[in-house]
């Protein structure tokens, strides 16, 4: 079942976002550092009141989060006036319900409710070394709008 972030969804959320940024600390831990709460509590109880963000999770018949997705709503600045944009910020399925469909259902989700928004486009980022996720975005539609180059000095 998808429903509504709330207030005391805060601890569960938490041990995810610390599970997610761990994936990108690891992944690229010349720009991430270790951190213990990525989003305190009152930022994520910011996200999901202020209205500008879909803020999502799949849960069991018990109510235990199995997987999230946060998406801010806005209107791209500088760019083409008035294009409604869902950027999507965070989407993470915990482990053990990994490749059972529950990204994509959150996705779909997110989708449908921007809709309703009036959003035009979606938009994320994701990290070169996270293949699994360019996989399942690909698998959704998603294409390549840019590219960011690096190189080490």
């Amino acid at each position: 079942m998808i429903r509504e972030l709330r207030k005391e969804d805060y601890p569960m959320i938490d041990l995810c976002m610390q599970k997610l940024h761990e994936q990108h600390v690891n992944g690229r831990p010349d720009l991430y550092a270790p951190m213990e709460h990525p989003y305190s509590e009152e930022e994520f109880t910011e996200i999901i009141e202020d209205g500008k963000h879909i803020a999502i999770a799949e849960v069991d018949e018990e109510d235990t989060i199995l997987g999230f997705c946060i998406a801010l709503l806005k209107n791209k600045s500088g760019m083409i006036e008035n294009m409604k944009t869902a950027y999507v910020d965070e989407i993470f399925v915990r482990r053990e319900y990994r490749r059972k469909g529950i990204a994509r259902k959150l996705f779909e989700e997110m989708e449908q409710r921007a809709k309703e928004y009036g959003v035009e486009r979606v938009d994320l980022m994701v990290w070169g070394f996270n293949e699994s996720a360019l996989e399942l975005y690909k698998s959704l539609g998603m294409t390549p709008q840019r590219y960011i180059m690096e190189k080490h000095l």
